[in-house]
């Protein structure tokens, strides 16, 4: 298993330094899970450097299944993520109240 912060990323791809090849396989440290050519893949948890956190589905590299999203600040979407993209989520507070919905990608 290799440390995330041991990758270095170009155009989009993820790879061990000193290397051509995308990554694939396991990694741990501010990211957890598997990558495959590249990118994230299955299930896995990111952290950014500003503190933000995404825990869920990767698939070819892009958020995409249910996940969890939680902003620097606090605030939360928990859902189903497609490509990326916010698509049945909720949006919720500091304090767990429900600020919107949205529903198959359209915010209600």
């Amino acid at each position: 298993m290799l440390n995330f912060d041991d990758l270095i990323e170009k155009d989009g791809l993820y790879y061990e330094i000193n290397s051509d090849v995308p990554f694939t396989g396991a990694v741990t440290g501010s990211a957890v899970g598997n990558f495959k050519n590249g990118k994230p893949e299955g299930r896995g948890r990111y952290i950014s450097s500003n503190g933000s956190k995404f825990e869920g589905e990767y698939r070819d590299g892009k958020r995409n299944g249910q996940g969890k999203y939680i902003n620097y600040d606090g605030i939360l979407w928990v859902g189903e993520f497609r490509e990326d993209n916010l698509w049945n989520v909720t949006r919720y507070d500091k304090e767990g109240n429900i600020k919107w919905k949205i529903v198959n990608g359209v915010k209600q």
